[in-house]
């Protein structure tokens, strides 16, 4: 089972379709679903760290993620009734421990960091045009940040194993 990460899909949203290139918001969705299908498996496992879905609309859209193993770090924009994400979703957390990283929607305070290795977070659409490692210890999951797929956790592991917080 490999694990993924990614955030900021605004499943359904016509503004966020726009600004990100997209004609429709059916093209913008469209690309989102097959780009994760294409590279997330049924059994693997899914994080995504916010911002989810614009409505009920992008959360029916959302069903056609094809991982059955997804969790959600809720995001400033998922706002819909917590029982519609349960229908999607194994976990609904505001922010978590895994693996050694603190996982968030928003970026967290470096003073917060507590002896781990990094913070990976969305929410962020921008202004990222340097190699993540100057970021560190902060890593932008962001779908538009990685050419509208997730991040294999894998490749994270590999940018942070040379980073010391030391």
């Amino acid at each position: 089972m490999a694990v993924y990460f990614t955030s900021d899909l605004h499943l359904s949203h016509q503004f966020m379709a726009k600004h990100r290139g997209f004609s429709t918001v059916q093209e913008h969705d469209d690309t989102i679903i097959e780009n994760i299908n294409s590279m997330v498996h049924k059994k693997d496992k899914l994080f995504i760290l916010g911002d989810y879905a614009w409505n009920q609309y992008g959360m029916l859209r959302g069903e056609e993620i094809n991982c059955i193993h997804k969790e959600l770090v809720m995001g400033n924009h998922d706002t819909m009734v917590t029982k519609s994400y349960l229908r999607q979703f194994e976990r609904l957390t505001g922010f978590r421990d895994y693996k050694d990283f603190w996982l968030s929607h928003c970026p967290i305070s470096s003073e917060d960091m507590r002896w781990r290795k990094g913070n990976l977070h969305g929410h962020r659409h921008g202004g990222f045009d340097d190699p993540p490692e100057l970021y560190m210890p902060y890593f932008n999951v962001n779908i538009e940040l990685h050419n509208m797929h997730p991040v294999k956790f894998d490749i994270i592991e590999e940018i942070f194993s040379g980073y010391s917080t030391d």
